[in-house]
């Protein structure tokens, strides 16, 4: 009988838009995921259920990474921002520590997505790629931008 195996599955209830990632934490007892409707969601794994969301992000959703060490995660948006959110004990909630807003630099006003994000294996850097063919690698604590590569000449989607 069907109903007498073991739950493996459960299913979490995000929203009606869809989600474009998730990255669970180290050791798998939360999972961060974001979307098109411009949202991250925190969750807990055991209970399950959703635990923060963060709204106000001006842009999808693309990406979403958890740090190695499992303190911080990073989201990376279609409107260029990449931010960095760390646990903040005294509030108990994740808050940004610092984002990047690479449009707002961008010569004659280009519409620059970040397409993709993630962290080094030692959670030091993160390498983030872009729609104007570039990656960019960062200092993950204070945020400064260390290298830009421009060695494509389409768009980059994957690292």
């Amino acid at each position: 009988n069907i109903d007498n195996l073991p739950q493996k599955c459960t299913v979490y209830q995000c929203a009606s838009r869809p989600v474009r990632s998730a990255s669970f934490s180290p050791g798998g007892t939360k999972f961060v995921t974001g979307g098109i409707d411009g949202c991250v969601r925190v969750w807990n794994t055991n209970p399950p259920g959703l635990y923060q969301i963060i709204s106000g992000l001006s842009g999808v959703v693309g990406t979403v990474s958890w740090s190695h060490q499992g303190t911080r995660f990073l989201t990376a948006s279609y409107d260029g921002i990449v931010s960095v959110w760390d646990w903040q004990q005294s509030t108990t909630r994740w808050e940004c520590i610092y984002q990047h807003n690479l449009t707002q630099n961008a010569p004659g006003g280009q519409n620059i997505h970040c397409t993709m994000a993630i962290w080094s294996l030692n959670d030091v850097y993160i390498i983030s790629a872009f729609t104007d063919s570039k990656i960019r690698v960062w200092e993950s604590i204070s945020g400064k931008l260390i290298h830009t590569w421009d060695i494509h000449n389409k768009e980059i989607y994957v690292l």
